[in-house]
C-alpha cells in the first residue's frame, strides 16, 4: 500500500511494531510481481499484508510463469489483505503457491480496522470476517436508522452513542456536508453496503454510491467489475459512470492489462471489443462497458474515487 493510506501505516508500520515485531521495507513497484515474490521467498518474512489487487497480480504470474511452490522452508505464515473482497479463486490460488489461507479484514482511514478474520479456522469466502471486539457495528438501512435483518444489504455503520469507537475519526474537517451524510443519529455511516448473515459474517455488496443509473436501469458497478477481473487479459479494474458525446451517463471501465497482454500483438481496438462481448455474455447487455480506457494503474487501494475519474 502507498504510505499515504491508512492501510500502511496500521498494518505494515504501527501496528506490528506496537507487537514487538520487526518489520521488512523494501520499495517494490506495485505492478511487478515478480520482484514481490522473489522478495517473499528470499526474506525472512513471516506476514504479508497486501491489498487484493496485489495478491490477483501476483497469481496470475504465478500461473503464468508456472512458478514452484513455496514449502516449509520458507518463513512466510501468515497472509492479510483488505481494502477489496477477495475472489474465491484467487484464495485457491494463493493456497496451491504458499500452503497459506488469506485472511480477510475491513476498515475505513476514517475507522482503522473494524471488522477481520481473527484465524484461518474462522475463514469463510467472500466474507471480511467478524466485527472486531469492542467494536460496535451494525447493518442499517439509512433511511429509517434501524438494523436490517439477517441477510438483508444496508449500510454498514457503527454505533457512537452512548460511547464513541477508539479509533473513529471526529469527523471531517471544514465540510459539513460530508459529515452530515456519516453522523446520523447513533451511527457513524461508512458508505459501504453489506449484509450480515446468522453467524455475524460480513459480506461487502459495494459503495452506497455505486449503484448507478445507465440508460435508465440501475447498476451495480461493483457486479461490472468483478465480471472484468476474471478475464485473462485483465490485471485490475475500476468501473464508473461517464457522459458520452451526447451528455447521457454510460458505464466506463479503467482496465490495467497483463504483462501477457501487453507482449501480445492484439491492437487496443481489439482488446477493448473482446472485453466489451466478454461482458455482454455473462451479465445483463445493458450493463457492460461502453466505454473502455487502458491505463497503466489504478490507486493503490479500492477506495477508488470513481466520480473523479472520468
Amino acid at each position: 500500500s502507498n504510505t499515504g493510506w491508512t492501510k500502511s501505516s496500521c498494518s505494515s508500520f504501527f501496528g506490528p511494531w506496537l507487537l514487538g515485531c520487526g518489520i521488512f521495507q523494501k520499495v517494490i513497484d506495485e505492478s511487478d510481481p515478480e520482484t514481490i515474490l522473489k522478495t517473499l521467498e528470499t526474506y525472512p518474512i513471516e506476514t504479508l499484508c497486501s491489498n487484493t489487487p496485489t495478491y490477483r497480480l501476483m497469481t496470475k504470474h504465478i500461473l503464468m510463469t508456472n512458478r514452484k511452490k513455496l514449502d516449509k522452508s520458507y518463513s512466510l505464515k501468515q497472509c492479510v489483505s483488505a481494502g477489496e473482497t477477495m475472489d474465491p479463486a484467487i484464495h485457491k490460488l494463493w493456497y496451491d503457491y504458499t500452503n497459506i489461507p488469506i485472511r480477510e479484514a475491513y476498515g475505513q482511514t476514517e475507522t482503522t480496522a473494524i471488522a477481520g478474520t481473527i484465524t484461518s479456522k474462522d475463514i469463510r469466502l467472500n466474507s471480511m470476517g467478524k466485527a472486531l471486539p469492542t467494536v460496535n457495528l451494525k447493518i442499517v438501512n439509512k433511511q429509517t436508522l434501524k438494523e436490517v435483518a439477517t441477510d438483508i444489504e444496508g449500510e454498514i455503520a457503527i454505533k457512537i452513542k452512548p460511547n464513541k469507537l477508539m479509533g473513529l475519526c471526529n469527523g471531517y474537517l471544514n465540510d459539513q456536508k460530508r459529515n452530515k451524510l456519516a453522523f446520523i443519529g447513533d451511527y457513524y455511516f461508512t458508505g459501504d453496503r453489506a449484509r450480515m448473515d446468522k453467524d455475524g459474517y460480513i459480506f461487502y455488496t459495494g459503495r452506497s454510491d455505486d449503484m448507478i443509473k445507465s440508460i435508465e436501469y440501475r447498476n451495480d458497478l461493483c457486479e461490472t467489475e468483478r465480471i472484468l477481473l476474471a478475464h485473462s487479459t485483465v490485471a485490475d479494474c475500476a468501473i464508473t459512470v461517464c457522459s458520452d458525446e451526447q451528455g447521457e451517463e454510460v458505464v466506463k471501465a479503467f482496465v490495467v492489462p497483463t504483462e501477457n497482454y501487453k507482449q501480445d500483438s492484439l491492437s487496443k481496438r481489439h482488446l477493448i471489443q473482446q472485453l466489451q462481448t466478454y461482458v455482454k455474455r455473462l451479465i445483463a447487455p445493458y450493463k457492460y462497458p461502453r466505454q473502455i480506457e487502458l491505463v497503466t494503474e489504478l490507486p493503490s487501494q479500492r477506495a477508488v474515487n470513481r466520480n473523479g475519474m472520468c
